[in-house]
């Protein structure tokens, strides 16, 4: 699948050895660009995710929320599950 030709005659293989030419940046705008045409987003689903996402941090501020410390919990699930 890697040699499909699209109608400019262009390959997948071509295209990626194209875009490892671009600045990591540059291959983080493509990336995005490209899962927008697979999976085209949801504005309705972003708006509301960011009002949950604004109405969690709201409430983590007014101790309304417990926090924890990411790496004590990496370091749980990891001997939980043996990955130490």
């Amino acid at each position: 699948m890697d040699h499909l030709e699209n109608d400019m005659g262009i390959t997948i293989d071509e295209l990626v050895k194209q875009a490892m030419q671009l600045s990591a940046a540059e291959q983080a705008v493509l990336s995005d660009r490209i899962l927008e045409l697979a999976c085209p987003r949801n504005q309705e689903w972003e708006a509301a995710w960011s009002a949950e996402c604004k109405n969690r941090i709201a409430a983590c501020e007014r101790g309304e929320m417990a926090t924890y410390d990411s790496d004590e919990v990496m370091n749980k699930l990891r001997k939980k599950y043996g990955l130490q």
